[in-house]
Formats: structure tokens, C-alpha cells, sequence
């Protein structure tokens, strides 16, 4: 923050850290907007208090490219459960994240999430596979992919109803199956 704050003196606003003390402390007039960029989790605490700060000083608050989620091992279900809290707390007012090589996951406010799949007719271009009001979870990524995939297959059933499915087709729907179950009895 210092180094920016010498870069851009005449800036109009008031640059901060989250690693100050009291972020909003020094700031003379209470701001319309505070905008957070890239918060990792290391500074989650800093900013559910920021955001509890900005609340009392009916100031919104904006996180431009959040990276909260980690992969650490071990961080624990409690705190999983306290960063999704947090975030649930936020609207998401645009979001592009590709998915693989082959589709993207985009979110215009106040537009549905649109599931964008690539179209095998015209290589480079992608189809509409799917509109959600929620975030598709991966569990309902991957049921959306599937249901594209057998769709532009011109399968009308299920893979795993088929009577003449390959044994790789079996194999994967039963690891799907199975992945489905595990994901819901460690929610």
C-alpha cells in the first residue's frame, strides 16, 4: 500500500492494506464504496471485520477477484463453513471462469448464470448448454456437461439406463455416482 500510495499521490481516493490495524480508521469522511482486491485467505478475518466496519458506516463493500477458497489441507469443515458464509453475504455482479478447454461459466448482474459449452458443429464457438439462478455447484457442472455431451451425441437416455453403453461409459457413470455420494455426505 505504501509503494502505491507514493506512485499515485494525486489519487482521489484513500489506498489502504488489509494488514493495517483498522483499515478504515484514518479515513476523515465515511467513503460510498471500499474496494478490496485480490483478498486471499490469510486475510479472511481482516475482512469479515472490514466488512462489519463498512456495514456500521453504511459503506458497501466491493472484492474484485477474490481468492479466498484454499487448498490447503486441514483448514477444517468450520472454516470452510465461515468463508462460505461470508461470501454468501456478497451478490456476484459479473463473473467469466472458463471450465476446462471447452466451455465458460458467466454471470452478468442481474442475468442468470449462463453455462457455455463448445459447439462440435463450429470449432472456436460455444453453445447456451444451460441457465441457472444459483452458481452451479461441481456436482452440477458435471450433470450439465453430461447432459450436453448425450445430447449433442443424440442419446435420448440416461448412460447409466443404456443396455448397450460401453464398459469406460459404465465405469465412469458408477465413479460419477459414487463422487455425487461422497460430495453430499461430507457436506
Amino acid at each position: 500500500a505504501a509503494l502505491l500510495r507514493n506512485r499515485w499521490q494525486d489519487a482521489e481516493f484513500t489506498i489502504g492494506s488489509m494488514n493495517e490495524r483498522r483499515p478504515l480508521a484514518r479515513l476523515e469522511d465515511r467513503p460510498d464504496v471500499v474496494v478490496v482486491a485480490s483478498p486471499d485467505p490469510q486475510s479472511l478475518d481482516s475482512l469479515q471485520n472490514l466488512e462489519l466496519a463498512a456495514s456500521d458506516m453504511a459503506t458497501s463493500l466491493v472484492l474484485l477477484n477474490p481468492r479466498l477458497a484454499s487448498g490447503d489441507a486441514g483448514i477444517g469443515l468450520n472454516v470452510r463453513r465461515m468463508r462460505q458464509n461470508f461470501l454468501n453475504r456478497f451478490s456476484v455482479t459479473y463473473s467469466l471462469r472458463p471450465i476446462e478447454d471447452f466451455g465458460a461459466q458467466l454471470k452478468r448482474y442481474p442475468e442468470m448464470w449462463k453455462i457455455f459449452l463448445a459447439d462440435p458443429e463450429l470449432p472456436g464457438r460455444y453453445c447456451l448448454a444451460k441457465e441457472l439462478v444459483n452458481r452451479p455447484s461441481g456436482d452440477e457442472m458435471e450433470m450439465i456437461i453430461d447432459a450436453y455431451a448425450r445430447s449433442v451425441r443424440g442419446d435420448e437416455e440416461d448412460d447409466d439406463q443404456k443396455g448397450d453403453a460401453s464398459p469406460l461409459d459404465s465405469i465412469m457413470a458408477t465413479m460419477r455416482s459414487v463422487q455425487r455420494f461422497m460430495n453430499q455426505i461430507t457436506k
